[in-house]
């Protein structure tokens, strides 16, 4: 198979969603900053391909997760 990039995974994903590198968004869907690019220094490219893995075989629940984590997600992250 193969490996789609975190902008293929996520126009995938929500196609209205505009990729950008840094956006408000990101934040809504987990990751620490503006720039989820930081949140992947510890794991590596690992911890990306693990990410994109899940997105794409879990959509379902990636969604619900997000979801959950929208109303929140100044406190809290679903991942």
């Amino acid at each position: 198979a193969k490996f789609r990039s975190p902008k293929e995974t996520l126009e995938a994903q929500f196609g209205d969603v505009a990729y950008e590198k840094s956006s408000k968004l990101w934040k809504q869907y987990g990751f620490q900053r503006d720039d989820p690019r930081s949140d992947f220094r510890g794991g590596g490219l690992l911890s990306l391909h693990c990410l994109v893995y899940f997105v794409e075989n879990y959509k379902e629940k990636t969604s619900t997760m997000i979801n959950e984590q929208i109303p929140r997600y100044d406190t809290n992250y679903p991942w």
